[in-house]
Protein backbone atom coordinates (compact mmCIF):
# COMPACT_ATOMS: atom_id res chain seq x y z
CA UNK A 1 0.00 0.00 0.00
CA UNK A 2 1.15 3.76 -0.14
CA UNK A 3 0.70 3.91 3.74
CA UNK A 4 3.62 4.42 5.75
CA UNK A 5 1.58 5.31 8.48
CA UNK A 6 -1.84 3.83 9.81
CA UNK A 7 -3.34 7.79 10.19
CA UNK A 8 -2.87 7.93 6.57
CA UNK A 9 -5.79 5.20 5.65
CA UNK A 10 -9.06 7.15 5.29
CA UNK A 11 -11.29 4.27 4.79
CA UNK A 12 -11.49 0.53 4.35
CA UNK A 13 -9.88 -1.67 1.74
CA UNK A 14 -12.20 -2.67 -1.46
CA UNK A 15 -10.78 -6.13 -1.54
CA UNK A 16 -9.45 -7.20 2.16
CA UNK A 17 -8.38 -5.31 5.54
CA UNK A 18 -5.46 -3.07 6.17
CA UNK A 19 -2.80 -4.13 8.92
CA UNK A 20 -0.51 -2.57 10.85
CA UNK A 21 1.86 -3.19 13.74
CA UNK A 22 3.84 -6.10 12.04
CA UNK A 23 7.39 -6.73 12.27
CA UNK A 24 9.88 -8.22 9.87
CA UNK A 25 12.58 -10.07 11.50
CA UNK A 26 16.46 -10.97 9.01
CA UNK A 27 15.28 -8.85 6.59
CA UNK A 28 13.24 -5.17 5.56
CA UNK A 29 10.76 -4.21 3.17
CA UNK A 30 11.78 -1.49 0.74
CA UNK A 31 8.37 -0.31 -0.63
CA UNK A 32 9.47 1.40 -3.70
CA UNK A 33 11.70 -1.25 -4.40
CA UNK A 34 8.55 -3.69 -3.67
CA UNK A 35 11.27 -5.99 -2.42
CA UNK A 36 12.75 -7.53 0.65
CA UNK A 37 15.96 -6.22 1.22
CA UNK A 38 19.11 -7.29 3.71
CA UNK A 39 18.94 -6.03 6.92
CA UNK A 40 21.49 -3.21 7.92
CA UNK A 41 24.36 -3.96 10.11
CA UNK A 42 23.20 -4.62 13.29
CA UNK A 43 19.62 -4.09 12.75
CA UNK A 44 17.90 -7.20 13.78
CA UNK A 45 13.79 -6.42 12.83
CA UNK A 46 11.55 -3.80 11.21
CA UNK A 47 8.19 -2.29 11.61
CA UNK A 48 6.11 -3.18 8.31
CA UNK A 49 4.43 -0.30 6.56
CA UNK A 50 0.10 -1.02 6.31
CA UNK A 51 -0.28 -4.43 4.05
CA UNK A 52 -3.76 -4.62 2.47
CA UNK A 53 -4.29 -8.31 3.17
CA UNK A 54 -6.71 -9.87 0.24
CA UNK A 55 -7.14 -13.97 0.16
CA UNK A 56 -5.40 -15.35 -2.58
CA UNK A 57 -5.56 -19.40 -3.64
CA UNK A 58 -2.48 -20.68 -4.68
CA UNK A 59 -2.33 -23.56 -7.42
CA UNK A 60 1.49 -23.10 -7.88
CA UNK A 61 4.06 -21.44 -6.00
CA UNK A 62 4.36 -18.06 -7.72
CA UNK A 63 8.29 -16.93 -9.05
CA UNK A 64 9.24 -14.36 -6.51
CA UNK A 65 7.29 -14.17 -4.17
CA UNK A 66 8.18 -15.21 -0.10
CA UNK A 67 5.96 -17.06 1.03
CA UNK A 68 6.88 -15.58 4.30
CA UNK A 69 5.72 -17.30 7.54
CA UNK A 70 3.58 -14.55 10.50
CA UNK A 71 3.95 -15.92 13.39
CA UNK A 72 1.68 -14.31 16.73
CA UNK A 73 4.87 -14.01 19.13
CA UNK A 74 8.44 -13.89 18.88
CA UNK A 75 8.81 -16.37 21.60
CA UNK A 76 6.75 -19.47 21.71
CA UNK A 77 3.87 -19.35 24.73
CA UNK A 78 3.23 -23.21 25.02
CA UNK A 79 0.17 -22.12 27.60
CA UNK A 80 -1.25 -20.10 24.67
CA UNK A 81 -0.55 -22.43 21.42
CA UNK A 82 -2.25 -24.97 20.52
CA UNK A 83 -2.12 -28.51 20.26
CA UNK A 84 0.46 -28.95 17.78
CA UNK A 85 2.34 -25.96 19.94
CA UNK A 86 2.41 -23.54 17.13
CA UNK A 87 1.68 -20.17 17.09
CA UNK A 88 1.89 -19.96 12.86
CA UNK A 89 -1.34 -17.90 12.34
CA UNK A 90 -1.32 -18.10 8.42
CA UNK A 91 1.39 -17.44 5.30
CA UNK A 92 1.69 -13.47 3.65
CA UNK A 93 3.19 -13.28 0.21
CA UNK A 94 5.91 -10.67 0.46
CA UNK A 95 7.75 -10.00 -2.80
CA UNK A 96 11.22 -11.70 -2.72
CA UNK A 97 13.49 -9.90 -5.45
CA UNK A 98 13.88 -12.98 -6.93
CA UNK A 99 15.86 -14.39 -4.38
CA UNK A 100 13.26 -16.06 -2.37
CA UNK A 101 15.82 -18.97 -1.08
CA UNK A 102 17.89 -16.58 0.42
CA UNK A 103 14.80 -15.57 2.67
CA UNK A 104 14.36 -18.80 3.64
CA UNK A 105 17.69 -19.99 4.67
CA UNK A 106 17.95 -16.38 6.79
CA UNK A 107 14.84 -17.75 8.25
CA UNK A 108 12.76 -14.22 7.36
CA UNK A 109 9.45 -14.11 9.34
CA UNK A 110 6.88 -11.46 10.44
CA UNK A 111 5.55 -11.13 13.96
CA UNK A 112 2.57 -9.55 15.69
CA UNK A 113 4.51 -9.50 18.85
CA UNK A 114 8.25 -8.51 19.18
CA UNK A 115 10.27 -8.11 21.41
CA UNK A 116 13.61 -6.30 21.12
Amino acid sequence: TPFSDPNGVQEGSQRGVFVHGLTLVGARLMPRARALQPMRPGQLACKLPVLECVIVNLGQPMRGVYECPLYRAMHIDWARSDARGTNLVTMLLLPGGGAVDMWILNGVAVFCEFES
